[in-house]
């Protein structure tokens, strides 16, 4: 089973999903991030072609012609096959116990102002759990992350 990292943040998703895919990418690995929402994927996309030149991470918005290729899939919908090696979940964004399997790490992105998101991450965190994954819990405080439990 996968690693599962939780994300609390406070100023808005994409800047912690810049972090795990900066830091996602430099492990070798290839990333699907699924959200709920894709006015929300659309702003990660626009936020991620954004970035000075040097740091780049090459990345697609599925629905084209070369998703298998794109290192990062961004994505809005059910939980469809992917050989990535890792998985982002946005805005309570679900995944399955058989996808779970093929995982090296899930991470879960999610806001502190949204109070059902937090519902459904408390929900993601007492299931990943039952199904023996190794947790961690982060929390964005004074403009860094902070690890406040782990499993």
């Amino acid at each position: 089973m996968p690693d599962v990292k939780f994300y609390q943040t406070n100023r808005g998703h994409e800047f912690a999903v810049r972090l795990i895919l900066a830091k996602s990418r430099e492990m070798g690995w290839r990333i699907l991030v699924r959200g709920t929402k894709q006015d929300r994927i659309e702003r990660l996309d626009d936020f991620l072609w954004k970035v000075p030149e040097d740091d780049f991470l090459p990345h697609g918005v599925a629905g084209g012609d070369h998703d298998e290729l794109q290192p990062i899939l961004l994505t809005a919908g059910s939980a469809k096959p992917d050989s990535r090696e890792t998985l982002v979940l946005l805005d309570g964004a679900a995944t399955s116990s058989a996808e779970l399997e093929t995982k090296i790490r899930v991470s879960v992105v999610f806001e502190s102002r949204d109070s059902e998101v937090v519902r459904i991450a408390r929900s993601q965190w007492k299931s990943f759990r039952d199904q023996g994954c190794s947790l961690e819990y982060w929390s964005e405080e004074g403009g860094g992350w902070t690890k406040k439990a782990s499993t």
